[in-house]
């Protein structure tokens, strides 16, 4: 495809691909930020499609793929680690784009609130997560097996006032 064919291509359905856009963003501006960027990345890469393909599909995977990028970039924080950002991407490559969204921003929250938990239950409750087990935290931290069944509770509750929008 030439660089005329494509230019053409994308003014001839920009409506519908907006239609794409807006269903991604739910916003107008986004959705016509997201269109230009979709634009621009595939003129800049118009070469590299062929004509064996559907360029519907091509575009609505670069338009997802920016979108994706541009979501989990605004969801980054102190709080989300460059590791739990890669797991999330990874483990969600099938689910709808609107529920990977939600559930990156989801878990800013859930990783907000526990980091806002004083140390000294934020770590024993950081290892339960991980999957020591009761014994494994007191040996490995060094306060009695009780301290840290209790602290683990009190985490819990924290966290459910805390995350109390997210109950159903």
């Amino acid at each position: 495809m030439e660089e005329q064919e494509m230019i053409d291509y994308l003014l001839a359905n920009r409506k519908e691909m907006y239609k794409w856009a807006y269903r991604l963003t739910q916003n107008y501006d986004d959705a016509q930020d997201l269109l230009q960027s979709t634009s621009l990345k595939a003129l800049g890469s118009y070469k590299t499609y062929t004509e064996a393909k559907n360029i519907s599909g091509w575009l609505y995977t670069i338009m997802r793929n920016l979108f994706l990028n541009q979501s989990l970039h605004s969801c980054r924080s102190c709080c989300m680690e460059p590791d739990e950002l890669n797991r999330i991407r990874s483990g969600m490559e099938e689910a709808p784009v609107k529920a990977r969204y939600d559930t990156c921003c989801d878990m800013y929250d859930i990783r907000c609130a526990v980091d806002a938990l004083d140390k000294e239950y934020k770590i024993p409750f950081k290892l339960y997560l991980s999957g020591y087990k009761y014994q494994e935290i007191s040996e490995k931290i060094g306060i009695p097996l009780g301290t840290v069944k209790s602290r683990i509770h009190l985490c819990r509750q924290q966290l459910q006032v805390a995350l109390k929008d997210f109950r159903e």
